[in-house]
């Protein structure tokens, strides 16, 4: 059994060290693993990003934390990692920022929270431009409130986009 002679708090300097060492690839590859694990043993997933992110896993981590959150119904503590996500600049692409966007506006507006929701996906916007996601889900927050003129032409951009969207032509 390794005894540790300093407490775990003043390790924590070091580790981030070491996991900032870890390449790039292996931690790809440990964000694969961990969106898996969040799919199907959510609990451990969360524990797991956690322990991660103490490490410095960054928005990687975090997304995944978020995912296994999701999957264990804390959906409003969900929303605010991928809104962090989201905004944050550093590993993940612009898409994949715009993704982590889309995803806690839908959330916000599955907990009612229309201005929230609207935020995220008007960044997400912000990201990715000519997204028929982004655009539908606006679409949807705007809605909500009576706003259909801004709703209309949203769903009208997205179609130009993806003229035969399902969502788009419903709504």
């Amino acid at each position: 059994m390794i005894r540790l002679a300093a407490p775990p708090f003043l390790l924590i300097p070091a580790l981030v060290a070491i996991a900032a060492a870890v390449p790039a690839a292996a931690q790809s590859e440990r964000y694969r693993e961990c969106l898996e694990q969040a799919r199907d043993q959510p609990a451990r997933a969360r524990e797991a990003a956690a322990q991660w992110r103490a490490l410095g896993g960054g928005a990687e981590a975090k997304h995944c934390a978020a995912i296994a959150l999701i999957g264990m119904g804390a959906e409003r503590h969900a929303a605010i990692l991928l809104t962090e996500v989201g905004t944050e600049s550093g590993a993940l692409s612009a898409a994949d920022r715009a993704g982590a966007l889309l995803l806690a506006g839908d959330l916000w507006l599955r907990l009612e929270r229309i201005d929230l929701a609207e935020q995220s996906y008007d960044r997400a916007l912000t990201l990715s431009p000519s997204d028929p996601e982004a655009m539908i889900g606006l679409a949807k927050a705007k809605a909500r409130p009576g706003d259909y003129a801004a709703a209309e032409a949203l769903l009208t951009r997205a179609l130009d986009v993806r003229p035969l969207d399902p969502q788009a032509l419903i709504l």
